[in-house]
């Protein structure tokens, strides 16, 4: 085997990507999107002549095992990443654990991952065809091929994407195993602020209200990545995503921003971005590192956050890390 295919240039496709290609082989990432990182997603918000810059996916970044510390470490000593403290004052009120920023933003940590790497973004993957030889993807404009496939895409789309392949992939048991993790949907708004705002969290840059319809909210602006433009991030609760999953946005809005009244003046909201994830948590993981097909014709695995066998609780961005790494592993020794 000399040549992997990955689908999905989030935290598991690239650190995949890259022990894959320290091993020597032909390493080649694809993505729909239009940057790098999947959730690892930080968004500009323009005021006029002005930008700011909201983080609307993931917030933070925590490390246990060993290797994600060190990977940690290592871009604490790039300054890609910062310590974080939610409360303000370290000293006042220190951290239960460790938290980690990306003072660009958390695109720039998928960025650092995808160093090096052959990367092809704004390309959608809408047909698979395998033979014993290997796989090929193909795309509005191109077509690749691979002697091994690893898809880092959300288990239902890449359900979804393998069905598209001419014979049958999976084996009935291993469709109905992957088919049981189950995910949970958010909805994020972004807000670009008045120069006259205020924090009303204090020294507090996350506020954690766990209400039916707010999960949390957190000022970009005392987060310090964006520091000219005061931007807010708000998540919705699950429960509240799924009510209004398909409410029209100029109603949706309007409601999310009743809900942070008590926080922050209408008519300070200069400008906003609505984002809906639908994937947004992993709910009930796979209780294994990846998935390693047995029935497909070519070598074919699945890795991403959806797989966290022995962490104790679901970190999101390292599960990711350490699926992608497990994954590599293996299609080294196939």
């Amino acid at each position: 085997m000399q040549s992997i295919l990955i689908i999905g240039a989030g935290v598991a496709g690239l650190l995949a990507a890259q022990d894959l290609q320290k091993r020597g082989f032909d390493v080649t990432v694809l993505d729909k999107g239009r940057g790098l990182g999947g959730r690892m997603a930080t968004r500009r918000i323009n005021i006029g002549e002005r930008t700011g810059k909201a983080d609307h996916g993931v917030q933070y970044i925590t490390a246990y095992t060993p290797r994600f510390t060190a990977t940690v470490a290592e871009m604490l000593e790039e300054r890609i990443l910062q310590p974080w403290n939610v409360n303000g004052d370290a000293a006042a009120t220190p951290p239960k654990r460790s938290r980690y920023i990306a003072p660009e933003g958390m695109t720039s940590v998928a960025k650092y991952f995808a160093r090096g790497l052959q990367t092809r973004l704004n390309e959608r993957v809408h047909t698979l065809r395998t033979e014993t030889t290997g796989w090929t993807a193909l795309t509005d404009n191109h077509e690749y091929q691979a002697d091994a496939l690893l898809i880092t895409a959300p288990i239902p789309q890449a359900l979804m994407l393998l069905e598209t392949a001419e014979q049958k992939v999976l084996s009935d048991k291993e469709h109905h195993a992957l088919s049981s993790v189950e995910y949970i949907p958010c909805i994020t708004l972004m807000l670009g602020l008045g120069d006259e705002y205020v924090s009303a969290l204090g020294k507090r840059k996350m506020r954690f209200e766990g209400t039916r319809a707010v999960m949390w909210f957190a000022d970009n602006r005392e987060k310090g990545i964006s520091p000219d433009v005061p931007t807010l991030t708000l998540h919705t609760s699950a429960e509240f995503a799924k009510e209004h999953w398909e409410t029209r946005e100029e109603e949706l809005v309007p409601m999310l921003l009743d809900e942070l009244s008590d926080y922050i003046s209408n008519n300070l909201v200069q400008a906003y971005s609505l984002h809906r994830w639908r994937f947004s948590r992993v709910s009930k993981p796979y209780p294994a590192r990846f998935f390693a097909a047995t029935s497909a014709p070519a070598p074919l695995v699945l890795a991403g956050d959806a797989f966290a066998a022995d962490t104790p609780i679901v970190t999101r961005v390292e599960d990711a890390a350490l699926s992608g790494w497990a994954a590599a592993e293996y299609l080294c020794g196939v």
